[in-house]
């Protein structure tokens, strides 16, 4: 049905009138009754108390994570898991790995490894700004990067500076394919994400005007037709409205937040133009991701008591319209005093990636399967 806005379903939608159609948002594939936890941190025996962060996952079953204790000194240390050969594959010289693709390309950094050949991504030169550094976040099967390039200026005229930053994505080659199109006022907040077919790249957009009250701007853009929709527009102003992933089949997902009530999830269908909603509460979803089958995972921001004071907290959940909101752990056997924090993505399988912390405050890396 038409979203007329108010009530629907008995559910409060935020959107402009007739700005999209109301679809369920239901998996394709149906989440599997049990999970066991693998600890992938006991994949590298020799590290044992090291510090884990999970990257991503891919449809394949390739994931990648790194040993981040090593941060301060020579950088984070990458592996590859390859959950189909049962193996696990360090990234060359010793690098952390940033993304994996579904073909095992790797982005390194400001580096793309293409079936072995290393090739950097050079940092655009400003002529306008006294800093600039580039930021690399998404890698496709096409070899394709997409991040942030962002500066930072220092006026002669005036105390401090100020900093801004425009979306980029680069060919396999290092050469830039594109800088995504910002509205007036605004500047990236979320790095951009590639789809794995070299397509469609998703962004989002913060208004840095104090005139103007807007919605933050959630766009999809296609590098083919050099087309983009903002998703954004589809909600009312004044939402915060963020995408954070994108899948083969055209679905853009992410988070909206409005006052400290009125947030939750949405997921945009390209093709039907449609968008689906669930709500979270006061609760605020991060790091929104979504496989092939339209299972989608995350992390909810909460709150928990400890004594006059309630401390910041995240929590790896499962979103759809069915059950809403649903803690990850609840699935698995979690030994005693393990928190999943942030689920990362899930393969074509339903292999779900997390992030952790044991009994001790050790970040771990956590891959849930299912049993059955």
């Amino acid at each position: 049905m038409a979203n007329k806005g108010g009530l629907v379903r008995g559910r409060i939608f935020l959107c402009k009138k007739g700005a999209a159609l109301i679809e369920p948002l239901e998996p394709r594939a149906m989440l599997a009754a049990t999970y066991t936890l693998l600890d992938m941190n006991a994949l590298i025996p020799e590290t044992t108390g090291d510090n884990f962060q999970a990257a991503n996952i891919t449809a394949t079953g390739l994931v990648a994570f790194n040993n981040t204790s090593l941060a301060s000194n020579s950088g984070n240390v990458g592996y590859v898991y390859s959950i189909p050969r049962g193996r696990v594959y360090q990234a060359p010289n010793g690098d952390g790995v940033t993304q994996v693709a579904n073909n095992g390309s790797l982005l390194l950094g400001d580096t793309i490894d293409l079936d072995g050949q290393l090739h950097t991504v050079p940092t655009p030169t400003s002529t306008s700004s006294d800093e600039y550094f580039l930021d690399l976040t998404s890698i496709n099967d096409t070899g394709q990067v997409a991040g942030r390039l962002e500066f930072f200026y220092v006026p002669e005229i005036q105390n401090g500076g100020y900093e801004t930053s425009q979306s980029e994505v680069f060919n396999p080659d290092g050469t830039t394919l594109v800088t995504l199109p910002l509205p007036g006022f605004y500047t990236p907040t979320i790095a951009p994400v590639l789809d794995d077919l070299g397509e469609l790249v998703t962004y989002s957009t913060a208004n840095q005007s104090t005139q103007v009250v807007a919605y933050d701007h959630a766009t999809v853009y296609n590098l083919k037709t050099k087309k983009s929709i903002d998703i954004g527009a589809l909600f009312a102003p004044g939402i915060l409205v963020t995408a954070t992933d994108i899948d083969d089949n055209g679905i853009v997902v992410g988070s909206y937040q409005k006052s400290h009530v009125q947030n939750g999830v949405f997921s945009y269908n390209i093709a039907t133009k449609s968008l689906s909603l669930i709500p979270t509460g006061v609760a605020v979803a991060t790091n929104v991701n979504v496989n092939a089958d339209g299972l989608l995972v995350g992390s909810l921001q909460t709150s928990r008591q400890h004594g006059r004071t309630r401390d910041p907290s995240t929590e790896a959940v499962i979103f759809n319209t069915a059950h809403g909101v649903r803690d990850l752990a609840s699935f698995a056997s979690t030994p005693a005093g393990v928190v999943l924090t942030n689920a990362l993505g899930a393969d074509s399988d339903g292999d779900i990636l997390a992030n952790g912390i044991d009994a001790e405050g050790v970040p771990h890396a956590y891959l849930l399967k299912p049993n059955g």
